[in-house]
């Protein structure tokens, strides 16, 4: 006479799919094979030990004691209800007898126990089932059936643990995004969101800074760590602040903006007249490099500085440098390139994109560095006449600087 201890019937798709890939015993046990069949099976595949071993129920409290040791003396119901109540956690419940195996209900079979003539079964035709197989003969116990429940008894709790894991993050989530409705947290919410906003602010100036003072065209996170120490007081922290992809698109938006502050303002640059012709202008100032140098000043034509100023030291400029002593080289190569650019393209789109805009910056770096090295004295005295007309020049009129329009 065959007994099933416990079937199990899933509710939800994933749980489905994750128990599915347990290897679940089969009702079609080799009744009619012999005991040493079943053994000799059971032996060359442990996996499936369940289908093909037949157990008694003489020993069937062995088992019980093996995989429940604090509880010796647990009965039938009691395993059946432990098992349901641990599997009611994942909706996996609806137990019910059905119909006999053979021939009709044992009277002696108390009601809400497991009659030998009956067996569990799931509520859905589709459920998967999983069983031991208990013929009432007498054998021994195989520790390999027992190691199999075991298995099964493990993948059961580590799929509990998943699932409990996945509701905590999916609460985590939740909880991050859900609205504040006590004034309290509210308050507090605002109070955090201000100072994570004035701390960015005050990364990405120091980052601009950083660039201004050492390359406008960073090739590592060097400048970005110093930024963030700065400011977080860990190199790393920036991290946690703000993804590669939008330091990049910072750098290049920032960029982008002061090309758009040399276009915007080329007819104060170049010194435009009432009725006089923009490209013309533009074309001499090109052709004789009367916007780098003024005579046989280097460097110190008033069209380069009054560029200086629009891209580095107007007084709405969020990041203006007027604290800084000196023009450094990698900021004046930037603008020199971007004015040429904007020289050359006089009546182009503002927005419109300086492809060569690193190379050339890079080629007029090193005519700067090749100066500096020749003429030390001369090279200082420039960059600082240049940076002292730039601080001091104030237009008549000029526009609205925004980075976020970039």
């Amino acid at each position: 006479m065959l007994r099933h201890i416990y079937s199990e019937h899933v509710k939800t798709g994933d749980i489905v799919k994750k128990l599915s890939d347990i290897s679940y015993p089969s009702s079609t046990a080799r009744i009619g094979a012999t005991r040493e069949q079943n053994a000799f099976l059971g032996a060359q595949d442990p996996t499936n030990l369940a289908k093909y071993t037949p157990l008694t129920v003489k020993h069937k409290s062995q088992i019980v004691d093996q995989i429940c040791p604090k509880h010796s003396r647990i009965m039938e119901d009691q395993l059946r209800n432990t098992l349901k109540r641990r599997l009611s956690d994942h909706h996996i419940d609806e137990y019910r007898l059905v119909k006999p195996l053979h021939g009709r209900r044992s009277n002696l079979a108390p009601k809400g126990s497991i009659d030998p003539q009956y067996h569990l079964a799931s509520v859905a035709s589709n459920a998967p089932t999983s069983t031991v197989m208990i013929p009432q003969k007498d054998d021994e116990v195989n520790p390999a059936v027992v190691a199999a429940v075991k298995r099964l008894d493990q993948k059961i709790r580590k799929f509990t643990q998943e699932f409990s894991n996945k509701l905590l993050s999916l609460e985590q989530r939740w909880k991050a995004v859900a609205p504040r409705v006590e004034t309290s947290n509210a308050t507090t919410t605002i109070h955090r969101r201000v100072t994570s906003a004035m701390k960015s602010k005050r990364f990405r100036n120091a980052l601009h800074t950083l660039m201004f003072r050492r390359t406008m065209f960073p090739e590592d996170n060097t400048l970005t760590e110093q930024a963030s120490e700065m400011v977080y007081g860990t190199p790393a922290q920036y991290i946690f602040e703000f993804s590669a992809t939008t330091l990049a698109t910072n750098a290049s938006q920032w960029r982008g903006a002061l090309k758009r502050f040399v276009s915007e303002n080329l007819t104060d640059i170049v010194g435009l007249e009432t009725g006089s012709s923009l490209a013309l202008v533009c074309g001499t100032l090109v052709e004789s490099k009367q916007y780098l140098h003024d005579e046989d000043k280097l460097y110190q034509s008033p069209v380069l500085g009054r560029a200086v100023y629009h891209v580095y030291c107007d007084s709405g400029l969020e990041y203006c440098f007027n604290e800084e002593e000196i023009i450094k080289i990698p900021a004046l190569a930037f603008c020199i390139s971007i004015l040429y650019f904007c020289l050359t393209h006089p009546h182009v789109p503002s927005g419109m994109q300086h492809r060569h805009g690193r190379q050339m910056t890079k080629d007029v770096t090193a005519e700067l560095v090749r100066f500096q090295d020749e003429k030390p004295g001369e090279f200082d005295l420039a960059m600082r006449s240049l940076w002292m007309f730039a601080r001091k020049y104030r237009p008549s009129e000029c526009k609205t600087k925004s980075i976020k329009t970039s």
